[in-house]
């Protein structure tokens, strides 16, 4: 009975809903299961190319971003004669790694390029089987960008946007290159320029460069890429906790109007049940946007409790007391600004709970479902 709520009409999304009524508890657990599982799919995933001559650096802003190269994203599936395909099952972005671009093969790979781009978007209308982005990287140490990668950045800007990156850029105040390289391409709407010093550089023992511009970086291509592209990049990058911020604050925004929606019609508080999958959805998408790996044993014993509280109205009744301007319910109902209310209050908490566990690299290690669940209720009743 998996939904995305978000696709209802208001009367789809009230018969849907009252279904969840009629559930066991056995069969509650089973759908938060499947919500879990089925939520993934929702963040999409972003297709990015990478393209530049050989030993420019792509492993290691590939590195720097994902925490992860080319040999642990997964084995290479060729595409074309000169695109490789890395992904991982579980994984948030596909990287189409192309071959290293030397004089006299540039028309050839444009061509390859531009017939798969253009391939990808006939045959399918899934937004998420076409190409959002490419990353073309150029060595900042070696000063020179070639009339044909000029040509070939302008044509694939044309289809899909471009950041063309200037890697090992070491010296921060040397940006005659840069401006240059932006010169070039300053009437190309679709094309960004940044200099990234993506692994600190050291010279000797006392002298060291520290990594630099990876974070602009990242920005830049959020910026860049579709809407369908944004959370699964967001999800997949290990550097900036804002972007990861706004895309769990877009999923509870969400929520919290398909709550407002259910409640349009003020429902009785003995039915607050029926804003509970709304909420079990939200979790599920800020969970995956941490990776979270959730087994069934985790949901049951995360979720279920904060449902059946709920449900029992015990922390349901805390809820109410807590936020300002509510007090108690007028009438024994809930409105839609109480729906959208709660629905918030608990996507920030989970939002927050999850922050807070991870590690300074943003990642979840060795999270125990008994200290999420206890934290989360600590949160919620804080």
């Amino acid at each position: 009975m998996s939904i995305d709520f978000s696709k209802l009409s208001p009367g789809e999304l009230n018969e849907k809903l009252k279904q969840f009524g009629k559930l066991s508890p056995g069969e509650w657990i089973e759908e938060v299961k499947q919500f879990f599982n089925d939520s993934k799919k929702t963040l999409g995933k972003a297709n990015i190319i990478l393209a530049g001559k050989t030993g420019v650096g792509k492993s290691s802003l590939l590195n720097a971003v994902f925490k992860e190269d080319l040999a642990e994203t997964g084995v290479g599936q060729p595409i074309t004669q000169e695109m490789k395909e890395y992904y991982k099952e579980e994984g948030f972005y596909h990287l189409f790694d192309t071959k290293g671009f030397e004089v006299g093969l540039y028309e050839k790979i444009k061509n390859d390029i531009l017939g798969t781009i253009n391939d990808r978007a006939n045959n399918s209308e899934d937004p998420n089987e076409h190409f959002h982005i490419m990353w073309y990287c150029i060595n900042d140490k070696g000063k020179r960008i070639e009339p044909e990668e000029i040509k070939f950045i302008k044509s694939i800007s044309e289809k899909i946007p471009v950041v063309v990156v200037l890697t090992q850029s070491v010296k921060k105040k040397d940006v005659e290159f840069f401006k240059e390289v932006e010169k070039e391409l300053f009437d190309v709407s679709k094309v960004k320029v940044v200099r990234v010093l993506a692994l600190d550089e050291e010279f000797d023992d006392d002298y060291c460069v520290k990594a630099y511009g990876v974070e602009e970086f990242v920005e830049i291509v959020y910026k860049l890429l579709p809407e369908c592209a944004k959370a699964a990049f967001a999800a997949a990058q290990q550097v900036s906790k804002r972007l990861r911020k706004e895309e769990a604050d877009k999923i509870i925004n969400l929520a919290a109007v398909t709550a407002g929606t259910v409640a349009a019609t003020p429902i009785p508080f003995s039915d607050c049940f029926l804003i509970a999958p709304i909420q079990i959805g939200m979790m599920a998408k800020i969970s995956n946007l941490f990776k979270l790996s959730l087994s069934g044993s985790f949901i049951q014993s995360v979720v279920t409790p904060i449902l059946a509280s709920l449900l029992g109205r015990s922390l349901f009744g805390t809820f109410i007391k807590l936020i300002p301007g509510l007090g108690s319910l007028v009438g024994g109902v809930i409105s839609a600004g109480v729906a959208g209310t709660i629905t918030k209050t608990i996507g920030h908490a989970y939002y927050k709970v999850l922050e807070a566990l991870c590690d300074e690299d943003g990642n979840l290690n060795d999270v125990s479902p008994k200290d999420l669940q206890k934290k989360l209720e600590d949160e919620l009743k804080c």
